[in-house]
């Protein structure tokens, strides 16, 4: 088996083997993949990983953000192969600490049985809660309306001049936002059609979302700072819900992390019935 590192030019190679999100990701800042293929150059799997400074950790670490491997290759080592070229590069670059997300669903056990072989280590203190609400479930809901986005505008429309006052605001705000993820200043990393921002005389705040699976959106920031914050954050979740019903299909899952109660409060008002799943989250030393 040979591993090599892909870059935006190599998408022919992967066609088959990344979802549509990975893809986009192709070296772009902070993301590495790399592809495994046999001996004759077939492909056989794919693994994508970020490196990036962590709000929890407070220093850089990697995440693994992607990883497929032909049905035919998984008892072959390809996985293992992937995960050991990952560590090695990560190793290099002095970077001690990868974890890996799990979300509940059909293949959550089949998923952390292979990193735990490799030897990630799952622990429950590291378990968190998160939701997911379909946009068309979301979109219906009484207290979102068009009513409440007063001078509202979608990220693609924040100005150079406005550009640093906002990400300086939301770096100087960090505790109060409700989601309390990291948030990455490059705005290429955000749904800029989706997430949304606003300026003006009451202060100012952000709804940033960003998509990390080909059907799902995942709100990482929100937060506002002035005068009425409570009708302000509501019209944030408004515009954001109407934008991406006009871009995305209805069924598309907006996946909300539940580490802080405010998220709890804020979904209990909004979707009373809703129920919280498990994410899993794995690490290793390096």
């Amino acid at each position: 088996m040979k591993i090599y590192s892909l870059e935006k030019k190599d998408t022919d190679f992967t066609r088959e083997l990344l979802d549509i999100v990975a893809e986009k990701a192709l070296g772009q800042p902070g993301f590495y993949t790399l592809l495994a293929a046999d001996e004759d150059d077939i492909p056989v799997g794919v693994l994508q990983f970020f490196v990036g400074t962590s709000k929890e950790h407070g220093t850089i670490i990697g995440r693994v953000t992607y990883i497929f491997v032909v049905p035919t290759e998984r008892e072959n080592g390809v996985a293992e192969g992937l995960l050991l070229e990952m560590t090695g590069i990560m190793r290099d670059s002095g970077i001690s600490l990868c974890e890996v997300a799990v979300p509940d669903n059909e293949e959550t056990e089949i998923i952390k049985y292979a990193f735990s072989a490799f030897g990630f280590s799952f622990d429950k203190k590291d378990e968190f809660p998160y939701y997911e609400i379909s946009i068309g479930e979301i979109f219906g809901h009484h207290v979102l309306s068009p009513n409440r986005f007063g001078d509202i505008k979608p990220l693609s429309e924040l100005r150079q001049s406005q550009y640093k006052y906002l990400f300086g605001e939301i770096k100087r705000h960090e505790s109060e936002d409700i989601l309390a993820e990291d948030v990455s200043p490059r705005l290429e990393d955000w749904d800029q059609d989706v997430s949304c921002f606003y300026i003006g005389d009451k202060g100012c705040g952000a709804f940033l979302l960003c998509r990390r699976e080909e059907k799902i959106l995942e709100p990482k920031y929100l937060a506002g700072f002035g005068r009425d914050v409570s009708a302000s954050i509501l019209g944030l979740i408004s515009y954001g819900a109407q934008s991406a019903k006009q871009k995305y299909p209805e069924d598309t899952i907006i996946r909300i992390s539940g580490r802080k109660e405010r998220v709890k409060e804020l979904l209990k008002k909004m979707c009373p019935g809703i129920t919280s799943k498990k994410m899993s989250v794995g690490k290793i030393n390096i």
